[in-house]
């Protein structure tokens, strides 16, 4: 298995062993990085396709299950 870029920087700056609750603090970093992006991009999509808040809690309501 090759490892990705990012996988390769962070396995690089952490080569160290770190107590549990910078492990805690560092997972929490990069979740809120992370959903950060995501909801820049949900925004984006919404801003982009002129969706509206009833378009949205629409899909949120539509039955999406395979007949």
């Amino acid at each position: 298995m090759e490892y990705t870029n990012l996988q390769k920087e962070l396995l690089d700056i952490f080569r160290y062993e770190l107590p549990e609750e910078q492990l805690i603090d560092i997972k929490n970093i990069v979740q809120s990085y992370l959903l950060n992006n995501i909801d820049n991009s949900v925004d984006k999509f919404i801003d982009s396709n002129k969706l509206s808040e009833t378009d949205i809690n629409n899909w949120l309501n539509e039955d999406f299950k395979l007949k």
